[in-house]
Parts: structure tokens; C-alpha cells; sequence
């Protein structure tokens, strides 16, 4: 089974969010990675997506326990469009990824400027 800590395990992670939110689980190094690999926004649409379809289940009656609800609602409006939300994931891992790039590169500048001075 992929790991959490696969980036490319979107679906994955989305379920152990669902799992962990459903259940009440206290939140884990494991539930924190769901969200943090560039592409929380589309765990959290898929995680608000899936609690739509439920409003009586236990994902949609513990969601905002986990999640805010003033900046989730907003999102998964802005987002309706998507209906690949693995590919937005994709998408959003890849720029994350292009912008820690260059933030990388400008700390290696700026210390090598360091070590020159």
C-alpha cells in the first residue's frame, strides 16, 4: 500500500483524512502529512466534497473540527470547476515544488555571498 509520504498518493491521503476526521483520531505526524505535500487545498476540496455527499456521516458531522470552515467553503466553491481533483493535486505539488526551487537557490546565493564576504 503507498505511503502517506507519497506524493503521489493523493487518493491515499485524502482517505486517511477522511478516516482520521471520521473517527476523531487524535491528529498524527501521518494526518499532518495529508495536507502538506503542496497540495492541501485539494485534500481539503475532496475532503469537503466527500462530506457533501454525507451530511449525516461522520466526516461531514466532525469536518470543521479538523479544517476551517470559513476558508474550506470559500475554496471548494472557487474550485467547482475542478473535476479532476487529482490532477489539480498534481498541479499544485508541481508549483509548490518550482517555488521552493528558487527559494532554495536564493538561500544557496545568499550564503555563498556569506562565505565570499
Amino acid at each position: 500500500m503507498p505511503s502517506v509520504y507519497d506524493a503521489e498518493n493523493f487518493s491515499g491521503r485524502v482517505s486517511l483524512a477522511a478516516s482520521y476526521i471520521s473517527q476523531r483520531h487524535d491528529s498524527s505526524r501521518a494526518f499532518d502529512a495529508c495536507f502538506e505535500m503542496y497540495d492541501g487545498h485539494a485534500v481539503s476540496v475532496a475532503l469537503y466534497r466527500r462530506a457533501q455527499k454525507d451530511l449525516h456521516g461522520p466526516l461531514a458531522a466532525n469536518l470543521w473540527r479538523y479544517l476551517r470552515q470559513d476558508i474550506i467553503e470559500p475554496r471548494a466553491a472557487e474550485n467547482a470547476h475542478r473535476k479532476n481533483l487529482t490532477a489539480w493535486a498534481r498541479e499544485l505539488r508541481a508549483e509548490g515544488e518550482r517555488e521552493m526551487a528558487v527559494i532554495r537557490a536564493e538561500m544557496e546565493a545568499r550564503n555563498a555571498a556569506r562565505r565570499e564576504a
